[in-house]
C-alpha cells in the first residue's frame, strides 16, 4: 500500500486526474520516441478514490490508442480490467503495456490516448483534467526513421 503522496511519486509524469468511475489517473511513464516496428511501452498508475454503489457490475480497464495525425486509431491495446467490486479505497493499480507501432508507419508526430472503459456496459469514464472533463489523456509521440 502507498500513501497518496507516495503513489503520486511513482509515475514520471504526474497528473492526479480523477475519473467518473472513482479511479484517479495518478500519471504515466513512457518513452515518447520510437521507430516503426517497435513498441511503445507505457506504465500507468491508477488509485481508487471513491467506491460508487453500482461499481459491483463494472468491469473497467484502461485503453491505449495510438492515433495518426487525423485521429484514426492505428493500434488499440486494452489488456487488463478489474471488477469494481474488488476495489478498495487507496488501492493503487500499476499497469504496463506495450503498444505496437506498425512496421510501415511513416516517421512523424503521432499521439497516444489513455482512458478508462467499462467493456460490460460499453461506457467510457471521462477523466477530469484541470481544463474540465476529457475522454482520454493525450500524449504526443514521435516516430523516427530507422537507423
Amino acid at each position: 500500500p502507498y500513501s497518496r503522496d507516495a503513489a503520486l511519486a511513482l509515475p514520471d509524469v504526474a497528473l492526479d486526474w480523477p475519473s467518473e468511475a472513482g479511479l484517479s489517473m495518478l500519471g504515466y511513464s513512457l518513452n515518447a520516441t520510437t521507430q516503426p516496428g517497435q513498441s511503445i511501452c507505457c506504465t500507468t498508475y491508477w488509485r481508487v478514490e471513491e467506491l460508487h454503489p453500482e461499481r459491483g457490475e463494472w468491469y473497467i480497464g484502461a485503453f491505449y490508442h495510438l492515433l495518426n495525425q487525423t485521429g484514426q486509431i492505428i493500434a488499440n491495446v486494452s489488456e487488463h480490467g478489474q471488477w469494481g467490486y474488488r476495489w478498495q479505497i487507496g488501492d493503487v493499480y500499476v499497469e504496463r503495456v506495450c503498444i505496437p507501432v506498425p512496421a510501415d508507419l511513416a516517421p512523424g508526430e503521432y499521439r497516444i490516448e489513455i482512458g478508462l472503459f467499462d467493456c460490460i456496459h460499453t461506457r467510457n469514464y471521462p477523466l477530469h483534467s484541470p481544463d474540465g472533463p476529457i475522454y482520454a489523456v493525450t500524449i504526443p509521440i514521435t516516430v523516427e526513421t530507422e537507423n
